[in-house]
């Protein structure tokens, strides 16, 4: 009896998949298990199947010359995709290292101004940069705030109780995914009293070619005698190392419509200056640029998959 081919076997699965993904009826119920997902098995195991094949002469030696020609083709896009992170990565920490700024906390105010139309999508920078850094007060300058003027600090945990009950926000904080015990965040309506540097972030800027996608988020940094520089962070999607072809279909509510689509999946790498590509980095670039240091954590303790700790003593404010 002739043998059936290995790659038969998840070719016909993955045809059959697709098909069953052409209607909403049955592609519905398919999506919810993650259908589309299953092209990336389906697909490198019929390649690599054939591979096989080819070589156990299961089918004829020629058709090895498929999956090799097209793992070649894949993998010279992952080198194109991964060089332009990386001469985007270089350019951007060159023009940061390039930019200077005098600050002095004790004779200078640091105040985020979000402007009249605050780009879309950005945390608070000032609280950012009091979690993540030796800073213990900042001012925000924010339309979609009423008063627009604010001023958060840091407080020791022994008076964030007290603070609940006066007119404001009191919030807790994490340092890189530990939560502070030792500390809050509290957010006052008032004004800077001394010269400011001015943080101004801008709107992203989206960079697109064939091999590589990246979303670049800029801040221009003002000093208290008017000159100023630009710093960028960002996040770039570059092409996973396993080809990870991502084919179905799937109900675009807003249309509505069952819609199919057909993608090579990337995962997202953080630029310079960015710690994690899934937060927004501007607060660690200007925190680099102004010379802050990261908070040191101490007594740290995990328990159940959660971390918690405690804000090194000597950074904590004085009353």
């Amino acid at each position: 009896m002739k043998r059936v081919p290995l790659f038969v076997w998840p070719a016909a699965i993955l045809v059959v998949e697709l098909a069953l993904q052409l209607s909403p009826y049955t592609g519905v119920f398919l999506m919810m298990f993650g259908a589309p997902a299953w092209s990336t098995v389906l697909m490198n195991s019929t390649l690599v199947g054939l591979a096989i094949d080819a070589w156990r002469l299961t089918v004829p030696r020629w058709l090895a010359v498929v999956p090799a020609a097209l793992y070649t083709a894949y993998f010279g896009a992952f080198a194109f995709s991964y060089v332009e992170y990386v001469i985007l990565d270089s350019r951007i920490e060159q023009a940061n290292a390039a930019a200077k700024i005098a600050y002095n906390p004790a004779t200078q105010d640091i105040l985020v101004d979000y402007g009249p139309e605050p780009p879309k999508h950005v945390p608070s920078i000032a609280k950012g940069l009091i979690s993540h850094f030796n800073l213990q007060t900042a001012y925000e300058l924010d339309p979609r705030r009423v008063p627009m003027s604010s001023r958060r600090r840091l407080v020791r945990k022994s008076q964030c109780d007290a603070l609940k009950a006066r007119p404001g926000e009191i919030s807790g904080f994490h340092v890189d995914s530990v939560f502070i015990r030792n500390a809050c965040i509290a957010s006052t309506d008032e004004s800077p009293s001394k010269p400011t540097v001015t943080l101004r972030p801008e709107r992203d800027v989206e960079v697109e070619s064939v091999f590589m996608q990246a979303v670049v988020n800029p801040i221009e940094v003002t000093d208290s005698t008017g000159a100023s520089v630009r710093v960028s962070a960002g996040k770039a999607k570059v092409l996973n190392l396993l080809p990870s072809p991502i084919v179905g279909c799937t109900l675009i509510s807003s249309k509505p419509a069952w819609t199919c689509f057909a993608y090579f999946e990337r995962t997202w790498r953080s630029v310079v200056g960015n710690s994690s590509p899934h937060r927004d980095g501007r607060a660690e670039v200007v925190a680099s640029l102004l010379g802050l240091s990261s908070r040191k954590i101490v007594n740290a303790r995990s328990r159940r998959g959660m971390g918690s700790g405690e804000i090194e003593p000597s950074e904590l404010p004085a009353s």
